[in-house]
């Protein structure tokens, strides 16, 4: 979940308590949110991973440059988490255990990592963009195969294959390359 500046992730372990308090709208990510609301109680559970929409209007202390968020981001900024769910597939070891997520702006695929002394890191995906509908992601849910399908606000499904498994890397695995960003104003209309 997010706001105006930050996205975060949330872990409540399943033989967890019920009704933990997440600090929304009292606590935006790790700092605590101006605007009125919810008051802050205590204990707040802390996110396990959280990302700024423009990196550069958090200062150094942490603290929001707001100037600097009125300016906006651009065209690939962050805006909006979109959430997924812990990996256990098979054609990905690498993954294996990770929370898939993405943001609906910029369209990256990322992978959270919880290492055995409780910190984290995150991982963006190289994904091979073959179409405009891989853009803007609505959710990121296992499929019944336990891979990932990514849904899209073009209204597509996509799955998630390796590389080496696609048609095309049957015959020449280098000739799969990455297509040129495609501008959304200059496509036709899929319905036709």
């Amino acid at each position: 979940m997010g706001s105006d500046v930050f996205e975060e992730i949330n872990y409540l372990p399943a033989d967890g308590q019920a009704g933990a308090h997440l600090g929304w709208n009292a606590v935006m990510g790790y700092q605590p949110n101006n605007a009125k609301g919810t008051p802050l109680h205590e204990p707040i559970t802390p996110p396990i991973h959280v990302y700024a929409h423009i990196p550069e209007s958090v200062r150094p202390d942490g603290s929001v440059d707001w100037e600097r968020v009125k300016q906006g981001g651009d065209e690939n900024a962050d805006c909006s988490i979109i959430g997924g769910f812990v990996y256990e597939g098979t054609a990905f070891a690498q993954l294996d255990g990770a929370y898939l997520f993405s943001d609906y702006c910029s369209s990256q695929l990322r992978a959270l990592f919880v290492e055995p002394d409780g910190s984290t890191r995150v991982e963006t995906l190289a994904i091979w963009e073959d179409s405009p509908t891989l853009a803007t992601p609505t959710d990121i849910a296992e499929g019944p195969n336990g891979e990932p399908l990514i849904a899209t606000y073009y209204g597509a499904i996509k799955s998630m294959i390796p590389i080496q498994a696609h048609p095309a890397a049957r015959d020449d695995l280098d000739a799969l390359r990455p297509t040129d960003p495609v501008n959304p104003d200059e496509l036709v209309s899929l319905q036709q």
